[in-house]
């Protein structure tokens, strides 16, 4: 609505077909504001209740992540430490609290071929 509205001080009026809508008459800023009060609305709900469903399924113990943090593997639907991964986190925590900066942390672990989840480097 601001940027119609910025639109409309500059002598700019819009059209929107789908809606038939033209920001040129009164009633269609009424029209307007009042559609986009009720996709506003509808966005807070969706939001709303993804948050609501994920929060259950938290409770639950079913969520789960598209791909386990580093560290961690599938395995029979439960959330697993993976012990390789799991040093080289140990390392990066340490290293962290020894004061040194992330990105001299990644530089050894890429010195030393230490793969990403992903086998990266």
């Amino acid at each position: 609505m601001e940027l119609v509205r910025k639109l409309m001080d500059l002598g700019v009026h819009i059209y929107f077909e789908k809606e038939n809508i033209n920001t040129n008459s009164m009633e269609s800023e009424l029209m307007l504001s009042i559609l986009s009060s009720l996709a506003e609305n509808e966005s807070v709900s969706l939001s709303e209740n993804n948050k609501w469903s994920i929060r259950q399924r938290f409770k639950r113990g079913t969520y789960k992540l598209s791909y386990p943090p580093y560290g961690y593997d599938y395995m029979d639907e439960q959330v697993v430490i993976n012990e390789e991964q799991a040093q080289v986190v140990k390392r990066i925590f340490n290293s962290v609290l020894e004061g040194i900066g992330t990105e001299r942390i990644a530089r050894q672990l890429n010195e030393e071929r230490i793969p990403t989840k992903r086998n990266g480097n």
